[in-house]
């Protein structure tokens, strides 16, 4: 009986994850490991980092890889297994990142209205309403661009992001091993590897769904915010555009997610105030 509940929940989960913007993300059991030590990874599918582990499905991977500052590594498994796995030997920050292949879903007319406007993508309503569209149902193609940052021995912080060619890719600027209190946590995305202004970017905590922050990004593809409470974070935001012209769907979306652990660096100084 459970299982069945699971697989029912599995397909409601998907759905609602493409209609309604529900996050995708990866995370591994872990955010710090020693050299040599295995590391295993799950994909989540849900909401406000709260989801439900999906089975590898070896059909939709356009490429899992982790990435050091000198090598990079497939993250293998089995198909239908909800478990990715790889070994990390040298010790160095990784970048593990997942790219799935297209998926294709139509949603009747109220519903991606209400998708867009959730997702903050407020010009693909303008747009469809310039083009007198707003009452047609949304045909659309999307697929995920997912990233975690993990940390093998203590040179881990040295180098703790870089940009590893996803099409829409969250990078951070801010060294979430070292965030000073008090300070702004920075991050950045691009599109196709220029940064992506107006974009909105979700923060959240996990296990603190009350966490949840909204912001968009400047000129230069940068936001901002206040994250003043270690632990494990998700960052997320969507890119839609007209689909091209050998995709059989009226608009693409990508969307990117970022997980890390956040600690903060020690101050030298106490922050005391002068009258």
């Amino acid at each position: 009986m459970r299982s069945i509940q699971s697989v029912i929940f599995l397909l409601v989960i998907c759905f609602q994850s493409a209609s309604y913007g529900h996050e995708y993300w990866i995370e591994p059991d872990a955010y710090q490991y020693r050299a040599g030590d295995l590391v295993r990874i799950r994909s989540f599918v849900g909401e406000r980092f709260k989801g439900e582990s999906l089975p590898r499905d070896e059909k939709k991977i356009d490429h899992f890889t982790v990435h050091g500052s000198k090598s990079e590594t497939p993250v293998r498994g089995q198909s239908g297994s909800h478990l990715s796995l790889t070994r990390l030997k040298e010790e160095d920050s990784y970048v593990v990142s997942f790219r799935s292949k297209r998926s294709s879903i139509t949603l009747e007319a109220r519903k991606f209205e209400n998708y867009l406007k959730h997702e903050g993508l407020e010009h693909i309503i303008s747009l469809r309403k310039a083009r007198g569209e707003s009452s047609l149902p949304g045909n659309e193609v999307y697929s995920r661009c997912a990233k975690s940052l993990i940390g093998v021995g203590e040179k881990a912080h040295r180098n703790h992001d870089k940009a590893v060619g996803l099409p829409l890719e969250i990078l951070l600027i801010s060294d979430p091993s070292a965030v000073k209190k008090k300070q702004p946590f920075v991050a950045q995305v691009t599109y196709e590897g220029k940064p992506l202004a107006n974009a909105q970017v979700v923060a959240i905590k996990k296990n603190a769904a009350d966490s949840m922050m909204k912001a968009r990004t400047d000129e230069r593809g940068r936001v901002e915010f206040p994250i003043d409470d270690a632990g494990v974070w998700m960052l997320t935001t969507i890119h839609m555009l007209g689909a091209p012209e050998d995709v059989d769907a009226d608009w693409e979306s990508l969307w990117a997610s970022f997980t890390f652990q956040v600690e903060f660096s020690p101050n030298p100084t106490d922050e005391r105030q002068t009258d």
